[in-house]
């Protein structure tokens, strides 16, 4: 079940405690252990390191719950959808795994879980750093510190017809991810060191027709 926790009469949820006199009133107390938060359809979205999500809208009223057996380490809220992504680790060592929520639908009173896959697609292991969502829900990006980068088509909801592969290996973190549509959606990655923007319908075409990889062709634009 999603708990529900209610302010006080001092105006704090449960979890710590706040400055006495009319002070305390205007804090939030936030649940121990927070490592990543996001934001969209009206809430704050937040993950920690004692397995949980938390949801705070507008009303102030804090709820979650365990979405992992052992900790929540990255989150994106699509905005046009009530669906989160979430990536996280049920079991010790470098195994983190996407999780799909649709907040709309409930599984014995918890946001359901349509889809569950490992974040790494082979068997080298690497943390994630990043990822994003397209809001069509067909495509999903995830960076990780090694410096590759894998694409998720298909519907991200669903494993049917969906197909993982590396778009990009590098020598350094990723360190954001982001899609943007304009005409063509245009996919970039950011990187201490340079951005990268691939037009990704462009490199489709030439993909179906055999011309190289997309990487002998992005557009290299100096941070700067």
């Amino acid at each position: 079940m999603l708990p529900r926790l209610p302010l006080g009469n001092d105006g704090a949820a449960p979890g710590a405690t706040p400055a006495s006199g009319s002070a305390a009133s205007k804090f939030l107390c936030l649940p121990p252990g927070i490592t990543v938060c996001d934001s969209g359809r009206g809430s704050l979205v937040f993950g920690d390191i004692l397995r949980q999500i938390w949801f705070l809208p507008r009303s102030l009223q804090l709820t979650g719950f365990q979405a992992y057996k052992l900790r929540v380490t990255h989150l994106y809220q699509l905005k046009q959808h009530n669906i989160l992504a979430s990536v996280g680790e049920d079991e010790e060592g470098i195994n983190p795994l996407v999780k799909i929520w649709n907040l709309e639908k409930r599984d014995g009173g918890n946001p359901l879980c349509t889809r569950i896959f490992p974040a790494i697609p082979g068997t080298e292991p690497t943390v994630v750093s990043c990822l994003t969502v397209h809001e069509n829900l067909n495509f999903m990006a995830i960076g990780f510190t090694d410096g590759s980068v894998t694409l998720n088509k298909g519907d991200i909801t669903r494993d049917r017809h969906s197909k993982t592969q590396i778009l990009h290996k590098g020598n350094y973190p990723v360190t954001g991810l982001a899609f943007r549509q304009a005409g063509k959606t245009t996919h970039f990655l950011l990187t201490p060191f340079l951005l990268l923007a691939v037009l990704y319908s462009f490199w489709k075409r030439l993909s179906s027709r055999g011309v190289g990889h997309p990487w002998l062709w992005p557009a290299l634009l100096s941070p700067k």
